[in-house]
């Protein structure tokens, strides 16, 4: 007989489908299985019937004398003894799966459920706790394990239908993203309806699709005043659930908005003075120079605000009175220049004006760390006035690096700032469809790197650390000594 343990799945089936069907949850009458005969050597010896048995299987169940493992270790051995022990033990044996081991244990696991010829069709009729890990010590290393396994057992998990998935009791970090919603019947649309064992405390919702029929489900499961960091990628989400009567405590509020949503905006804001880091990535191109409307924000709102991500359009609306220590004006770029005509970066009347730099003084708080477009500095925008500056990262296009240098560079030789201590410069390429980018020379960052550490170090005296993109970065250590390559160079 074969040996029956939780990590061999397809032994587990074949065992399974080898127990004929009962009409009872656990076990067999005798009209079904006789109890195995007893002897005792040569003679036979009075027959105990099923239900004798079935009364002292019951008693068998985890206590202090009796731990889970060796519980489930004694129905494992007792499924062995006969085909009736093994129809009464096995199915209580397979009510706790708990998987650990590899990644392709796991995914064996999966594909015995899944894959013809579906062995473990079985399996799925018993089960009601089930439990995954990997070997993995929790790091960044194995995030890419952690999401293979979680993406293999959300193909398998509606299989399980005694498995509640609410049933986590720690869950509260929730990731939504690039998820298509289907369909479901109406008893598993009733689950998904209810209110998680544990409140969401952090959610991302983005990038999904098809999730309309269930937008008003998706705000009352999120909705509760323990939340405290939302970034919803779709404005519908994000207004159906900061629209819902709850008294949110939000630390970090993640919304994208457009001109229309100005006057719902301006009263979440206004009635959540929690709010410490506020990021507007929005969907209005960069190609829409209308006016921006106005945020109407009392003055005495978001009183905790120290960190925004916004377009330059609302800067001195948001900074001012407010002790923000954090900016960052390139929301339209979201790090994916996608979204910006090439034109932005070559007309010096497009882009953040000069007062949107000296708007950053009104903040209550020194700007610490400042993230902007390159072309402000065509503009003869100085930031030398954010004498407590620390960090700056600067975006421009790949074509448009030579030109930004060489600005700067003409500045009556004067630093950029004197004091900031690390400069990171982000250079997108264009691509080859790109009229522009076709007659504008650009650098070789690795072949002219003595020009451009000579030009940094110019321009940011102060400095300690110039970095770029593809691990390219250059260190200055103490008392003045020369630049040195921590990257490529």
């Amino acid at each position: 007989m074969e040996n029956i343990t939780a990590e061999q799945p397809e032994v587990m089936a074949r065992a399974i489908a080898r127990v004929p069907s009962s009409p009872y949850c656990w076990g067999l009458t005798p009209q079904h299985i006789l109890a195995p005969q007893r002897r005792s050597v040569s003679t036979s010896l009075p027959h105990i019937p099923n239900e004798i048995y079935l009364e002292i299987f019951d008693y068998l169940i985890p206590s202090e004398a009796l731990s889970f493992e060796d519980y489930k270790a004694t129905l494992s051995t007792l499924s062995l003894v006969c085909r009736f022990f093994r129809s009464v033990c096995l199915p209580r044996r397979l009510v706790f799966i708990d998987r650990k081991g590899s990644q392709k244990t796991h995914v064996d696991f999966c594909h015995a459920i899944t894959k013809p010829p579906r062995l473990a069709v079985r399996l799925l009729d018993y089960v009601r706790y089930l439990g995954f890990s990997d070997w993995m010590p929790p790091s960044e290393e194995s995030a890419w394990v952690t999401r293979t396994v979680l993406e293999k057992y959300t193909t398998v998990l509606g299989k399980f239908m005694l498995v509640r998935v609410s049933f986590s009791t720690t869950l509260h970090d929730i990731s939504i993203t690039n998820c298509t919603f289907g369909s479901y019947d109406s008893k598993r649309d009733r689950s998904f309806r209810k209110r998680p064992h544990v409140p969401w405390t952090r959610l991302i919702f983005s990038a999904n699709r098809d999730y309309a029929p269930y937008l008003a489900s998706i705000a009352r499961l999120v909705a509760s005043p323990h939340l405290v960091s939302f970034n919803g990628g779709e404005w519908d989400v994000a207004q159906a659930l900061l629209s819902l009567p709850v008294g949110f405590q939000l630390k970090h509020l993640a919304v994208p908005f457009g001109s229309a949503d100005t006057t719902f905006l301006s009263n979440v804001l206004s009635r959540i003075p929690t709010i410490e880091v506020l990021a507007f990535p929005s969907s209005i191109r960069i190609s829409d120079f209308e006016p921006a409307p106005r945020l109407n924000i009392p003055a005495d709102a978001l009183p905790n605000l120290h960190a925004l991500q916004c377009t330059w359009r609302y800067v001195e609306q948001l900074v001012t009175g407010r002790p923000v220590r954090c900016i960052d004006v390139t929301a339209l770029c979201c790090h994916d220049f996608s979204v910006i005509p090439p034109t932005f970066f070559y007309n010096r009347n497009i882009g953040p004006s000069p007062d949107m730099l000296k708007a950053l003084t009104h903040s209550t708080a020194s700007i610490r760390y400042l993230t902007v477009p390159a072309v402000v500095f065509t503009q003869n925008s100085p930031i030398d006035h954010l004498a407590e500056l620390e960090q700056l990262t600067l975006y421009c296009p790949w074509g448009f690096s030579r030109s930004f240098m060489r600005l700067l560079l003409m500045r009556d030789d004067k630093p950029v700032h004197p004091t900031v201590r690390s400069v990171t410069v982000y250079i997108h390429a264009f691509a080859p469809s790109d009229p522009y980018g076709a007659w504008i020379p650009v650098y070789d960052l690795i072949k002219e790197r003595r020009l451009i550490r000579g030009f940094f170090a110019k321009a940011f005296p102060g400095a300690t650390t110039i970095a770029f993109r593809k691990q390219i970065e250059w260190r200055k250590g103490a008392l003045g000594s020369l630049w040195s390559s921590c990257g490529t160079t």
